[in-house]
């Protein structure tokens, strides 16, 4: 999760095209939507279902909010992607 996060930060901030495989997307998103993972980047999911427009993940339920796995996964850890 730590290498797939922090490597986003470094592609983000260089405007590189980044899409690490899909399963190991999936293993951070489950990592950022676990309850210790949600409480320690301050994020709040209540009625809202995340869903990966490019693989199959996702999280909750309410008010479905779809966007790419990295973007996903950059929001999920307090970041604000630069290309959403």
């Amino acid at each position: 999760m730590h290498a797939v996060v922090h490597g986003l930060d470094i592609t983000e901030a260089l405007n590189l095209d980044r899409h690490p495989p899909a399963p190991r997307m999936r293993l951070a998103l489950d990592g950022l939507t676990a309850p210790r993972s949600l409480s320690h980047f301050g994020v709040s999911l209540d009625g809202v279902q995340l869903r990966a427009e490019d693989l199959e993940w996702s999280y909750g339920r309410g008010q479905v909010v779809t966007g790419p796995a990295t973007v996903l996964a950059l929001i999920l850890s307090g970041r604000q992607p630069l290309n959403p």
